[in-house]
């Protein structure tokens, strides 16, 4: 059996392969990633056929590893990385949002003329949608360039990961207008303010060592901490907002409730994708990934 990996589209920005085995396409389409681990699969199976033979059994026909469609693989492996994490999250929560506008308008969404002014409305009625709104969009466009630092694996392109934290920073600055505008200074502070000084501290390239309670603390890997520190309000507030008394006689509150706590959960993982092997954090909670990502 011969196996061979091929640049399908060399000419694009993100790298996909093709796997070939004894002539047959068995994968298209493949990130680099994504390719390792399919041909890791046929080599495994070629070596269990081999040690049957050598123990004297019959060996079962290698057969090719079951292949996702192509659009299911594409999805995948955007979210291999931390920018198809963060823009799972930006699509989770402007769709939430978006849904319960329209099940909270007292206006007929039968024509074109009232679905278009109820989301208008949301993205555009009020300073604080308008603001929102931006730095929606600036999230996704960040999320995108992630991905793309991301998309032949670790580790990432260094300057495309600094644009987006960059561009991140300018989302939280939006992101925590928006939120003192809707009566939240608490979660403007934490989810604008110190969200962004952690983006644009990884963005610039903060170097040195700090002094907290007696430890020296790299100034790099604490802007990264910084970030995923900054969930934590929301998580809290969320997560009471879905246990609420408001939540239970609300169905609607219920429902953003419980899909923004899921979009700040989504949001977490993406940023402690981005931590250094000796964050506090990674060691704690996920010294696998930490092991796995930091080599």
């Amino acid at each position: 059996m011969s196996i061979t990996i091929e640049a399908e589209r060399p000419g694009n920005t993100e790298t996909l392969l093709r796997v070939v085995c004894d002539g047959a396409t068995i994968g298209a389409g493949l990130t680099p990633a994504l390719a390792q681990i399919l041909v890791g699969e046929l080599l495994q199976r070629m070596a269990l056929g081999l040690a049957a033979v050598a123990a004297g059994s019959p060996p079962r026909p290698v057969s090719s590893p079951s292949i996702r469609p192509r659009w299911l693989t594409s999805i995948f492996g955007r979210l291999s990385g931390p920018g198809g994490l963060y823009n799972l999250g930006n699509a989770l929560g402007f769709g939430a949002g978006l849904f319960v506008a329209f099940l909270g308008t007292s206006e007929s969404a039968d024509s074109l003329s009232n679905v278009l002014s109820i989301g208008m409305r949301y993205v555009a009625g009020s300073p604080a949608a308008v603001a929102l709104t931006i730095a929606t969009a600036i999230f996704f466009w960040s999320g995108e360039v992630y991905h793309r630092a991301w998309s032949n694996g670790y580790p990432p392109d260094p300057k495309l990961t600094q644009l987006g934290d960059l561009s991140s920073g300018f989302g939280a600055i939006a992101l925590g207008a928006g939120l003192y505008l809707l009566g939240n200074p608490l979660l403007a502070a934490t989810s604008g303010v110190l969200h962004a000084a952690g983006k644009f501290g990884s963005a610039f390239g903060v170097r040195g060592e700090l002094l907290f309670a007696g430890r020296k603390i790299d100034a790099s890997t604490l802007c990264r901490n910084i970030v995923l520190i900054s969930r934590v309000p929301a998580i809290i507030a969320t997560t009471a907002d879905v246990f609420s008394s408001k939540a239970q006689a609300d169905g609607a509150f219920a429902f953003i409730s419980l899909a923004m706590l899921a979009c700040y959960l989504i949001w977490a993982i993406a940023d402690s994708m981005l931590l250094s092997r000796d964050s506090v954090v990674i060691r704690l909670f996920r010294p696998n990934l930490a092991r796995k990502m930091r080599v």
